[in-house]
């Protein structure tokens, strides 16, 4: 409490000081300089107050000694009085009340108040959600420099945000934020390298310094960058380094790529009960290649007791997402009667399915029931395409399978059954 009290008799003495030394032309001005630096007392014993630097930490003192700054004009208090409003602090949450303060302060130049009515603006706190008026407020603090605010201004012109949309732009204020150490910023520029010029190593230079900031995405890029030799030497062990850093950040699917890299021993011991940890940590969250996995692991008792039912569990959720080589083994297993009661319509219904998605042993599959009538009614055209589609990627014994099945159907079958796979491989040229 001395030094504070120390600091504002300073204060006084010099306020004294200017106005005795001022002349009568001068009156108005010295006044002004005296204003200037009581706001300016009020403003650092209000800072101290807030932070408990040097006084204990009173938000009360700090509203009253900033709210009389800010009121004086002075810049930085009006953005710090409107930072207590907005978090809280001393008083109750208010949006509103805290824009005011900091668009008076923006007004003046400062760049955090500039960023934060960005903000505001973006994301519609206390003020209708304005893209146009976010990025005019992200500018004006990028251009002094901000870069979060820099940041945000790429975020505006990569989405078309109140701004054309525009990558080169884009490109532009990610570079100078990622330049002063933004790691998000970092990030969003490596991606411009893999997405855009294809330049492997500067992705990978990027990446690397977002991830040591501990940008969990990033380290997973790493760790994918590592593991497919893409801009750097393939490295299972560093793959997995960044694998782990990014998986305990929670990221899921690192926590999948993590999985695997246990499950098949690459860059690391072979450790099935690792694995079926970190694709359990990623499948519980969502993560439909650590569902089917683990539904692997359970259907061959890797790492667990073997148990089809607990597969069929994992299956079926990464199915219902959509996923095709789980859409198949869940189908398999229907039709198989392992884990769930045999069914040959529900084992079609989700064979199907992935086959419709180009999974070669699917279509094969698909081709099968149609041939023999489980689950649909035999068809002869219809099992003739999908050994056909099969065929094409070479899957087992489709070849044999079709030409097996031609040898009893007639031209015009044949023909239609042709037709379908081309109609189809046209159809579905995006999984060829």
């Amino acid at each position: 409490m001395k030094s504070l009290q120390k600091m504002f008799a300073a204060f006084l003495l010099a306020t004294i000081m200017v106005v005795c030394s001022a002349n009568s032309h001068s009156i108005s001005d010295s006044q002004a300089k005296a204003d200037q630096m009581v706001a300016s007392g009020q403003y650092l014993a209000g800072m101290m107050f807030l932070k408990g630097d040097g006084v204990p930490q009173n938000y009360k003192k700090a509203l009253n000694l900033l709210r009389m700054s800010a009121e004086h004009g002075h810049a930085k208090a009006q953005y710090s009085l409107g930072y207590m409003y907005g978090l809280g602090k001393g008083v109750p949450q208010d949006y509103k009340e805290a824009n005011k303060w900091f668009r008076k302060s923006a007004e003046q130049g400062d760049v955090s108040s500039q960023f934060a009515l960005g903000m505001n603006f973006r994301f519609g706190l206390g003020v209708p959600q304005n893209f146009n008026e976010a990025a005019k407020w992200f500018r004006k603090s990028a251009e002094q420099g901000d870069s979060e605010a820099q940041y945000y201004l790429a975020v505006s012109y990569a989405n078309g945000q109140g701004v054309g949309q525009d990558n080169k732009e884009a490109v532009k204020w990610f570079r100078k934020s990622a330049e002063q150490g933004n790691a998000k910023a970092q990030y969003y520029l490596a991606l411009s390298y893999v997405n855009g010029r294809q330049d492997f190593k500067e992705a990978f230079r990027w990446f690397r310094k977002s991830a040591e900031q501990g940008h969990a995405i990033a380290a997973l890029k790493l760790g994918l960058m590592y593991e497919r030799g893409l801009g750097v030497p393939q490295d299972y062990k560093e793959a997995a380094n960044w694998f782990r850093q990014s998986a305990e950040k929670g990221d899921v699917d690192a926590q999948y790529a993590l999985g695997t890299l246990f499950h098949y021993g690459q860059g690391v011991l072979q450790d099935y009960s690792e694995a079926i940890k970190w694709y359990t940590k990623s499948a519980e969250r969502g993560q439909a290649r650590a569902q089917h996995l683990l539904g692997i692991m359970y259907r061959r008792g890797n790492g667990v007791p073997r148990d089809n039912e607990e597969a069929v569990k994992w299956f079926r959720k990464s199915a219902e997402q959509g996923y095709s080589k789980a859409q198949d083994d869940l189908g398999w297993m229907y039709a198989a009667g392992k884990g769930v009661p045999q069914d040959d319509w529900e084992a079609v219904k989700w064979l199907r399915k992935s086959a419709e998605q180009g999974e070669s042993h699917a279509q094969y599959f698909v081709g099968i029931m149609y041939k023999y009538g489980k689950g649909v009614t035999q068809d002869y055209v219809a099992a003739h395409m999908y050994f056909n589609l099969a065929a094409a990627k070479g899957y087992g014994d489709s070849e044999r399978a079709r030409d097996e099945l031609a040898q009893g159907m007639t031209t015009e079958q044949l023909e239609k059954a042709q037709n379908l796979a081309q109609e189809w491989m046209q159809n579905h040229r995006q999984v060829r």
